[in-house]
């Protein structure tokens, strides 16, 4: 619930790579567009980074108040929709608080993943990706998604019209899922990864 204290999570920050990644054949205008979405917390909920996605896209997709993504954070219960796990990845553990004190206390080397970086963005593009766009392109997850909450004929998601939550109300609103469904079309993909520090293994 709301106030259940394992479902806060500290967020250290959430970018968003302006420039687009055009995937597919012939001219630009054909090609789907994917946007990389960097996060950086210490830890994460399941499904946490899917519907965080899938209510920034609600909103914007349908040009709702942006502040209904802040009052999605309250008591009130939205149901939001998480985006297909294609393209989810961990880039990398951050190991701050074992490198100001454990490694320092113990004479350690500090554990540092950013002297690898050329290395793990080759092998980013070229094992993960690629994948993820021939997936994509072979299956239209994000395509599919889209196209089926642009056409869902339930209440649930109507918080993102002039009347708000209210619209909702008496459809049992609690937080949920879609699945796919419906026919291809050129949609704004999206490919995200996460920063996670696992404060467990700080510890040991």
């Amino acid at each position: 619930t709301h106030r259940d204290p394992s479902a806060k999570r500290h967020i250290k920050s959430f970018v968003v790579d302006k420039k687009p990644i055009l995937i597919g054949e012939g001219a630009d205008e054909e090609k789907s567009e994917w946007l990389s979405l960097k996060v950086h917390g210490q830890s994460f909920m399941m499904h946490q980074i899917r519907k965080m996605v899938g209510m920034v896209a609600l909103l914007v997709r349908s040009g709702a108040d942006l502040s209904t993504l802040t009052s999605s954070l309250g008591p009130d219960k939205y149901s939001i929709p998480k985006v297909p796990g294609l393209g989810l990845l961990l880039e990398r553990p951050v190991f701050d608080s074992y490198n100001e004190l454990q490694a320092v206390k113990h004479g350690r080397e500090k554990l540092n993943f950013g002297k690898f970086e050329e290395a793990i963005r080759e092998f980013k593009e070229r094992e993960i990706y690629q994948r993820i766009f021939r997936e994509e392109e072979e299956r239209n997850e994000f395509g599919r998604f889209f196209n089926h909450v642009d056409n869902f004929k339930e209440p649930h998601f109507l918080y993102v019209t002039s009347k708000g939550l209210e619209a909702c109300k008496g459809v049992g609103a609690a937080g949920g899922s879609v699945g796919g469904g419906g026919k291809k079309g050129k949609e704004s993909q999206v490919a995200y990864e996460s920063d996670g520090e696992a404060q467990g293994e700080e510890e040991g």
